[in-house]
């Protein structure tokens, strides 16, 4: 059976029923690109009762990339990643079914939302990801992310010098917000699209122009002072210049790369420090004096008293736990908080032994196959060193989100897109590096004599006939 969709993606057969699938595929693709717009903008984006217009934008756009989902004629997932996409949907369908059943007794019912928004987007993004997915799509869709990442940065830079600008991004404060709720959401989504810049940094044949992106997006941490997130993006980075000179092939040019990139680390430590001391001293406070007692790093005290009081929670219903979206009232001075601060005890807390349980099954799959993905990407070496280092930043930009969200956001619905986002495309990049690995040894094989050039050469068109094109 022909492929449905020919090498760019496009259905291949623009008649009748495929015809139609044809513009849909097209149009869930154009919904995809404007939904990774809408992301970057949850804050100006409100809807009456908190809930951004991204969340019914993906609703509509899911129905119209169904149809095209269905029309791929081969799996464009390998076994690991189907795995994963298994569990990650039964995690959320058990999630939403348990919401419902805990907030029967809740004060807030309607607070579920957040819970419900956020495993929502996780569907909607597989979906339209599935429908649409091709290696040039998914680079485009990573230069979209990073470009909005790097004017978002850049604008935090130019209003330090642009009261209106300042008050828009900063609100009186000395952190940037970026267009989030606040500026850790910000340095958040920073440290989870920031390794796919400098991945494409160090590998795209357009190395200056990713390198500029790279640097303007780096400034964001700056402008948000999260140190959360400041020592995330400074240990993913770190791994990731450390593991690419594994990638090459030529031992001289390992060599080079390492010693480039130790001299890149070291000189981005350097500006970005003193970076930081010009323009957000109160961050270097906080990291030099992280844990100290004094009231400007009261951010430790405040999360210890926010685990407290979800282990108090749990404690009174370990079954139901408080209910999904549920506020915590520890009142810091800006009311109620809406979650703990920690994904794991924030699941606990809401719902109880079944959330604890099936957030861990969750996030321990989630880590399994990013860190697999990874290795997947060290051992394809006949794929593209391009799309290897690709998979490789998405994969570090998953696992920094998990890594932020042990004492942050928790999985917000304004942040989660950014996560679902750069996993599954790390997810899909799977296929293409197995799929390339296997393509180029099969049409480039070693031929020791004349005997065997004829079997070669028919396996190379049997591969050619059963491998899908992306």
């Amino acid at each position: 059976m022909p492929s449905a969709f020919d090498q760019r993606g496009i259905v291949n057969f623009p008649t009748g029923a495929a015809g139609r699938s044809l513009y849909c595929a097209k149009a869930a693709y154009l919904c995809l690109g404007i939904t990774v717009v809408l992301i970057w903008f949850p804050e100006p984006l409100a809807l009456p009762g908190g809930m951004s217009v991204v969340t019914p934008f993906m609703a509509v756009a899911v129905c119209i990339a169904f149809r095209g989902a269905r029309l791929r004629a081969y799996p464009v997932l390998d076994r690991a990643s189907t795995r994963f996409v298994a569990v990650a949907l039964a995690s959320s369908a058990f999630v939403l079914f348990w919401s419902n059943i805990s907030i029967l007794n809740a004060p807030e019912p309607l607070r579920s939302g957040r819970v419900i928004v956020t495993h929502f987007s996780g569907a909607a993004l597989l979906v339209l990801l599935y429908a649409t997915f091709t290696v040039e799509r998914a680079r485009n869709l990573v230069g979209l992310l990073l470009i909005l990442a790097s004017v978002i940065s850049a604008l935090s830079f130019v209003a330090y010098f642009n009261s209106t600008l300042f008050a828009i991004l900063f609100a009186d404060r000395d952190r940037s917000n970026g267009f989030f709720k606040h500026a850790n959401q910000y340095g958040m989504v920073l440290s989870t699209v920031a390794p796919v810049g400098l991945a494409l940094a160090l590998s795209s044949q357009r190395r200056l122009w990713w390198l500029a992106i790279t640097a303007a997006t780096a400034f964001g941490f700056i402008a948000a002072g999260s140190k959360t997130n400041l020592l995330i993006f400074a240990a993913s980075s770190s791994l990731l210049l450390l593991f690419a000179p594994l990638l090459e092939e030529e031992a001289a040019r390992s060599v080079f790369n390492f010693f480039r990139n130790l001299g890149i680390g070291i000189g981005v430590a350097i500006i970005g420090f003193a970076s930081l001391i010009s323009f957000n001293p109160r961050a270097v406070r906080l990291l030099t004096q992280f844990f100290s007692d004094e009231a400007e790093v009261k951010s430790l005290l405040s999360r210890k008293a926010l685990w407290d009081y979800s282990f108090e929670q749990f404690y009174n219903n370990p079954i139901f736990g408080q209910g999904a979206g549920q506020m915590l009232n520890v009142d810091f001075g800006d009311g109620p908080v809406p979650h703990s601060h920690n994904v794991i005890i924030d699941y606990m807390r809401m719902l109880g032994v079944p959330g604890l349980a099936v957030c861990l099954i969750f996030l321990t799959a989630a880590i399994i196959v990013l860190c697999s993905t990874i290795m997947l990407a060290y051992r394809a070496k006949n794929a593209s060193h391009s799309d290897r280092m690709m998979a490789v930043g998405l994969a570090l930009g998953g696992l920094a989100y998990i890594a932020a969200n042990m004492s942050s956001d928790s999985f917000g619905p304004s942040t989660s897109p950014f996560f679902w986002l750069v996993t599954y495309l790390a997810l899909f990049m799977r296929t293409v590096l197995s799929r390339d690995s296997r393509a180029r040894s099969v049409r480039r094989p070693r031929i020791p004599d004349g005997r065997h050039r004829v079997s070669q050469i028919s396996a190379s068109k049997t591969y050619q006939q059963r491998s899908p094109s992306l």
